[in-house]
């Protein structure tokens, strides 16, 4: 038995202005499994965060006068396997791990539960379906589940309470009074990004471009949020190519104050120089598309590669590394450089991944002093992070984008928002990794090796001072 229901007070639409406001999902599931052994009544309160971390508490009495049991664990979720060994994208399962008892009467028993969620054309979303036991194959016949959607206004002090003590950190930062402000010398911070994007690439062209409009997008909205100014500088189309790099380069030196934020995106084709061994990927700045070469060599800066005597130039090219040397000596406040693109032979094929599965955002507002930590800290921070480590590829798909840059998007949006407490970038960096590697083992069929695009594993660094 299935019913659905979905809380939408009239308020909605205030929530929905705000940016990066949907980064969560809540649900409230109530079900039974009628099973021989189970015929409890159970109601679980589910937070999705939209890069498929999160928290389940489920709570239900074991009856004859015992107290309630009340337990939290983490989610993990995955596509189960359809036809041909390939997994189903049109299901998502998310079932319960590590689970602890927060209330018990010392006799607990718990059937932990697995729910079943499918996509929804009208919605363009996945919604939950039904529920049950981990051990199963599918739902019994006889398992009662409902379920509702909570939007941000539906969270009231009651209803989380249900599940939730009052000195707990949800409830608290659920419910505290949010600030918002910043002084004057904040006011005059500036947020300068960089984006240097091969657009016109025939393969991945179409996902550069998405890769492009979600990074815009994100640190727009947080810079709105703050209300500091937002200053986009995109070397991309017919401009891309190293010397646009160097000049956007050279022009952002003169314009970077010492507590503004500078921010470097790349998204493109990444590759390893055998003469340049190191942790993080040349970038492409050249479309030149070549056959696989007896040997090669760097000259110069630019990838020579040899055949019958004669060297043909595939390319200049710079290290993200060295851009984010370049960035730092500026002497910003806090600086991010990122590179989403392979980490491999440059002759290797670009990963094509498989959509991630998204449910609606419940518009839990985003928190000042989180993004604060993040981009307005006082000690003075930089980061870097590329896609893949040594000898990897990185995923992407045309439709959709670049999965790191998704996780990445999903896992920073996530700890901005008010439910999040002690945010740091590395909780954010750790996060975006584990999900990148995790959709691409989940997602990708037998057998899951690097070879069949089974393997990405982002990496990065944190440097503190200036």
């Amino acid at each position: 038995m299935l019913i659905r229901t979905t809380i939408l007070p009239l308020l909605f639409f205030l929530f929905l202005i705000q940016p990066g406001a949907d980064a969560q999902s809540v649900y409230h599931f109530r079900y039974r499994f009628n099973q021989s052994g189970d015929s409890l009544q159970y109601r679980a309160f589910l937070l999705r965060n939209d890069d498929g971390s999160g928290i389940l508490r489920v709570r239900y009495s074991p009856g004859k006068g015992r107290e309630d049991i009340l337990v939290e664990s983490a989610i993990e979720e995955y596509n189960p396997t359809g036809n041909n060994a390939e997994p189903d994208t049109s299901v998502l399962y998310i079932k319960a791990i590590n689970p602890s008892f927060i209330l018990t009467d010392g006799n607990e028993v718990f059937n932990k539960p697995l729910f079943i969620f499918r996509y929804r054309a009208g919605s363009g979303y996945f919604e939950p379906d039904a529920v049950m036991t981990e051990k199963s194959v599918s739902p019994e016949p006889g398992t009662e589940f409902r379920w509702e959607f909570y939007d941000r206004t539906a969270l009231t002090r009651d209803f989380v309470s249900v599940f939730f003590n009052t000195d707990d950190e949800f409830y608290i930062n659920m419910f505290r009074p949010l600030t918002r402000g910043l002084s004057v010398s904040e006011k005059k911070v500036k947020m300068h990004l960089l984006i240097v994007a091969d657009t016109l690439d025939k393969k991945l062209g179409k996902a550069i471009i998405l890769d492009v409009k979600k990074v815009m997008e994100t640190f727009e909205g947080i810079s709105k949020f703050l209300g500091i100014r937002f200053l986009p500088v995109i070397v991309q189309g017919k401009n891309y190519g190293k010397a646009g790099v160097q000049a956007a380069l050279s022009k952002l030196k003169t314009v970077v104050s010492q507590d503004d934020i500078v921010i470097f995106y790349y998204s493109g084709h990444g590759f390893r120089i055998p003469e340049k061994p190191g942790k993080y990927p040349n970038l492409k700045l050249k479309n030149v598309i070549t056959p696989r070469p007896a040997n090669f060599r760097l000259a110069n800066d630019s990838l020579i590669w040899v055949k019958k005597e004669r060297d043909v130039n595939i390319g200049s090219t710079m290290n993200l590394e060295e851009i984010f040397k370049t960035i730092r000596k500026m002497g910003a406040r806090f600086n991010l450089v990122i590179g989403d693109c392979c980490n491999d032979d440059i002759f290797s094929v670009t990963i094509e991944g498989r959509k991630p599965s998204n449910t609606k955002g419940s518009g839990i507002e985003w928190d000042e002093a989180n993004i604060r930590s993040l981009f307005l800290n006082k000690t003075p921070l930089s980061v870097i992070a590329t896609a893949a480590k040594e000898g990897q590829r990185a995923a992407a798909k045309n439709g959709f984008g670049s999965f790191f840059t998704e996780f990445f998007k999903k896992s920073l949006e996530s700890h901005c928002s008010r439910i999040r407490a002690n945010v740091s970038w590395d909780l954010v960096l750790t996060q975006a990794k584990i999900k990148t590697s995790q959709h691409l083992m989940n997602s990708c069929k037998e057998p899951k090796t690097a070879e069949n695009g089974c393997v990405q594993n982002p990496d990065s660094n944190i440097f503190i001072g200036r």
